[in-house]
């Protein structure tokens, strides 16, 4: 996500070998980690920079 933080959902699921919906799982647990924006113009926060 530093690298690219337009990066979709499914693209990191598949890059993790997980599902999509695990993925989605894992995205829920974490405080640190939002997606701003709407829809395909929107783009990945990542609050602390320890990931």
């Amino acid at each position: 996500m530093k690298s690219n933080n337009r990066i979709t959902r499914k693209e990191m699921a598949e890059k993790l070998s997980i599902s999509l919906r695990s993925f989605q799982r894992i995205i829920n647990e974490m405080d640190e980690l939002h997606y701003v924006g709407s829809g395909n113009r929107g783009h990945w926060e990542i609050k602390n920079d320890q990931y």
